[in-house]
């Protein structure tokens, strides 16, 4: 059994829920929590289930943990990994990694030099019906892809599950905009799911809502291309009512397509002459939030317990350091007005 820690209230749509569901886990305990605020760290252990409540972080690493659940502020996070690798503890990073790609690269590179295990929560990598996308698309069998869209347009979440203010998600100096709370999760899907990195990004990124945020952006579409060939359109906002709040996919291909949706069912439809003969096969999974975290804090503790490593596409390198650097050159494409060229140095 694995002694966990969750490091951070903050990202607390995902931090509560990891604190519920592993009450149920048969490989993790929660033993301890851990935000300098006071009221978040007591609301943490209260979801935990009783675990110890700390608010200094070199106690809170004594308490004896095997892994930790970071679920705190971006810009807080290279420093805390610093003590978790020196203390030898692994740990399940929710996103984003860092407020910027050097930071993640650093994060990538303290883990790797102390040998201590280190995966990015995207929390769609758990899903079963992207899943089941990802391994048709290995198949091949709907041929070379082409193009993909990504949306997913919804309400600004508020900073706490008391306030109705985004706060922290606005600011630039903690997240790089909201428009990227969004877009990350198609930056990041579309790695996995097409095995490509991304190469050039012409964006349009606009605040439409708050205006009296001046450099953060709510609202934003761009066209990014792979190295695969693929061209891609990226779409997604902070602003749409809860109604229409909408998280789709689709991938098409030279001889079929992938169509997939996230609400008000996690649903996937699939067409191709080879694989499906001209006919629609259509998924459907009893994927949520809840189960998808779950799985997805499960899937880590198995590689802690089994020696084995983390995914390609799930570590700080991808899934952290590529991802925020595309995001970076998204808004640099967006405020220079041009096509913006994206490397990477791994």
């Amino acid at each position: 059994m694995l002694r966990v820690g969750i490091s951070g209230y903050q990202i607390w749509y995902h931090s509560i829920v990891f604190a519920e569901e592993l009450q149920k886990s048969s490989r993790m305990k929660v033993v301890s929590v851990f935000d300098t605020n006071p009221r978040f760290a007591e609301r943490l252990g209260e979801a935990a289930g009783g675990a110890k409540v700390f608010t200094e972080i070199d106690k809170f690493i004594d308490s004896g943990l095997d892994m930790v659940i970071m679920t705190g502020l971006p810009s807080t996070k290279l420093a805390e990994i610093k003590k978790y690798a020196a203390a030898k503890i692994h740990v399940l990073i929710d996103k984003p990694v860092a407020t910027t790609s050097a930071d993640a690269l650093e994060i990538a590179n303290v883990c790797n030099k102390a040998n201590v295990k280190a995966m990015v929560g995207y929390n769609l990598h758990s899903a079963q019906t992207l899943q089941i996308a990802h391994n048709i698309l290995r198949e091949g069998k709907l041929g070379k892809p082409v193009y993909a869209f990504f949306a997913y347009d919804g309400p600004m979440l508020q900073e706490t599950e008391w306030s109705t203010k985004p706060g922290w998600l606005m600011d630039p100096k903690e997240n790089m905009s909201y428009w990227f709370i969004h877009v990350d999760h198609g930056i990041d899907a579309l790695m996995w799911l097409l095995d490509a990195k991304y190469t050039d990004v012409f964006a349009q990124l606009e605040n439409m809502v708050h205006p009296e945020i001046t450099d953060n952006t709510d609202w934003g579409v761009g066209l990014f291309t792979l190295d695969n060939g693929v061209k891609a359109i990226l779409k997604c906002d902070g602003i749409a009512p809860p109604p229409f709040e909408i998280l789709d996919l689709r991938i098409v291909c030279e001889d079929g397509a992938l169509v997939w949706q996230y609400f008000p069912v996690p649903k996937l439809h699939v067409s191709g002459n080879k694989l499906t003969w001209g006919k629609v096969w259509e998924y459907v999974c009893q994927d949520d939030l809840r189960n998808g975290m779950a799985r997805l804090a499960d899937e880590f503790a198995s590689y802690i317990l089994e020696d084995q490593p983390v995914p390609k596409y799930q570590s700080v390198e991808i899934a952290g350091y590529r991802l925020l650097k595309t995001a970076e050159a998204a808004h640099k494409s967006n405020d220079e007005k041009k096509l913006v060229k994206i490397s990477y140095e791994v």
